[in-house]
């Protein structure tokens, strides 16, 4: 008499091609891309908000926090908090901490001109795939404006700046 069943063969068999399929699947998903995207779609929409706090700002005082230097956006633009910004300011959503530099990884800079008429944002993107400009062709960090806010290299990068 014969009994019903799969043998230890037929089991190891099919467990190894379910194992290879989903090792397929996983390296064509690519989990660490999806989550480097996700980031960079968080950058956008908080360099949004920070956006339209100092365009709210911008109506009534007519001027822009001045900052002479790119700093971070945390410590630059205090001042926003209260009045146009409810909560704390966002910070970059990986962690990075660092000044703008063209090579590193930064949190969102803030920089003016001295009259505080024009402003530029920028935050570095981690995904390159996606058509970020690259921080030389920003309209206020060209240098062909006047002033340049000297973000004029060439990493991709995205930046709000104000609308005039």
């Amino acid at each position: 008499m014969r009994k019903k069943g799969f043998t230890l063969i037929e089991l190891l068999i099919v467990v190894s091609v379910i194992g290879i399929l989903s090792g397929l699947i996983i390296s064509v998903i690519n989990p660490t891309k999806l989550r480097a995207r996700a980031r960079d779609s968080q950058r956008i929409a908080d360099l949004k908000k920070i956006q339209t706090a100092l365009e709210l700002r911008f109506s009534d005082t007519r001027n822009y926090p001045t900052s002479a230097s790119f700093a971070r956006v945390t410590t630059s633009l205090t001042s926003l908090s209260p009045g146009y910004y409810n909560g704390s300011l966002p910070v970059d959503p990986n962690g990075y901490t660092a000044l703008y530099s063209c090579g590193g990884n930064y949190d969102y800079n803030y920089k003016t001109n001295a009259a505080g008429a024009i402003y530029v944002i920028v935050a570095k993107m981690e995904t390159t795939s996606v058509d970020y400009e690259t921080c030389n062709l920003v309209r206020n960090c060209k240098p062909a404006p006047d002033p340049n806010l000297g973000c004029n290299c060439s990493t991709l990068c995205h930046a709000v700046q104000n609308p005039f």
